[in-house]
């Protein structure tokens, strides 16, 4: 059976359905020490589109969803990075094998729901170990988030089950129904607020460098390069300029300091459980302290960087694309950029409706919010 596909506006609404859910979720504390284990509201969106346009397209959509969530929520380079191999391993792979077995009915939305979870937890689990922590005692999470990925994904599935009727409506309507931004100018204050660089050929030249710079963060771990690396990116990041402020510059450091959870696992499995010789205390290692000063520059690297490579994200180039994952991109971050104050406007009207328990009427008066529908 061939897959439905999707118009560039049933994207952009998914896209912006599912970023608000992540940066909703984005604001809730984690769990200390398990910085990962996180509910995934963002597929009660992603979970119909996937039942309706297939695996590889849904995967598609929430690697996108990343991107859009990256530069509003503050989310380090190396979380990003792992969030989206993440959600192609499990909605890209594992989902294109469930996809059928919901279809002949074998697999229901809490089946379905669980069983991405569990894939998509596991693959982020090993992914941060592999490129980040490198140490084998990282794995002892395995049970406690085997538990959690069922818990999360009952709730989840729960959730998109009781809203299918609003996925169904919303995934039939033709693009006459919709009304986007897509022919509108942004307002200056949008256009420096995602883009500060006017000059293509600088913005590409910028873009590649810093492409090249995280694969030299990721796959030389010289100790004295990556020192080397930090210093350049802080002194990049804090060189007066004429437009903006040292609070506003200080403002890079704010990936940062919400990367904090992996460092005392950094510290923990390197420093009390390293193997080489000892030093004078007798507790820690010299190959131990080398590994974590390494490991530790790096994800410092990987979230300092962050910021300027979304300072010089080709945005103008996408709107070119005929594709509608790339026009709905450019659809949803336009109207991203206003997603404060129509939030607050859709938290008033989803009250009353979700209080009586109408999940889809909620929804639906989310939607006509985040797209600015009256």
């Amino acid at each position: 059976m061939k897959n439905k596909k999707p118009s560039s506006d049933i994207v952009a609404s998914v896209l912006l359905m599912a970023t608000a859910l992540q940066l909703a979720e984005s604001l809730l504390p984690r769990i200390p020490f398990f910085p990962w284990l996180k509910m995934g509201l963002s597929h009660v969106a992603l979970l119909p589109f996937l039942l309706t346009f297939g695996a590889w397209p849904a995967a598609l959509v929430a690697v996108l969803r990343n991107v859009l969530a990256w530069p509003f929520a503050g989310t380090p380079l190396s979380s990003l990075m792992v969030a989206m191999i993440a959600a192609i391993g499990s909605l890209g792979i594992v989902g294109l094998i469930l996809r059928p077995l919901a279809q002949i009915k074998w697999l229901g939305w809490l089946g379905i729901s669980c069983a991405l979870a569990v894939s998509h937890n596991v693959i982020q689990l090993a992914v941060v170990e592999i490129l980040l922590v490198d140490h084998d005692g990282f794995y002892f999470q395995v049970a406690p988030l085997l538990a959690w990925s069922l818990v999360s994904g009952l709730v989840v599935g729960s959730l998109a089950k009781l809203t299918s009727g609003f996925w169904d409506e919303l995934f039939n309507l033709s693009p006459s129904n919709f009304r986007t931004q897509s022919e509108e100018k942004l307002q200056p204050q949008q256009v420096a607020s995602i883009n500060l660089s006017t000059k293509p050929l600088r913005q590409k030249f910028i873009l590649w460098a810093s492409l090249f710079r995280i694969a030299v963060i990721l796959f030389l771990p010289w100790l004295y390069l990556q020192v080397l690396i930090i210093a350049t990116t802080v002194t990049i990041a804090l060189w007066p300029r004429s437009e903006t402020t040292l609070r506003q510059r200080s403002k890079v450091f704010l990936p940062l300091k919400q990367s904090w959870p992996l460092f005392p696992f950094i510290a923990w499995l390197h420093l009390s459980h390293g193997e080489g010789h000892l030093l004078a205390n007798g507790w820690i290692t010299e190959e131990g302290l080398k590994n974590f000063a390494i490991h530790s520059l790096r994800l410092a690297n990987l979230a300092l960087l962050g910021p300027q490579l979304w300072q010089f994200f080709p945005h103008e180039l996408l709107k070119k694309s005929t594709s509608p994952y790339l026009q709905g991109f450019v659809q949803a971050l336009n109207e991203l950029t206003q997603i404060g104050p129509r939030a607050m406007q859709a938290a008033r009207h989803l009250w009353p409706h979700w209080k009586n328990r109408k999940w889809v009427e909620g929804l639906r008066a989310l939607q006509n919010h985040l797209r600015g529908v009256s």
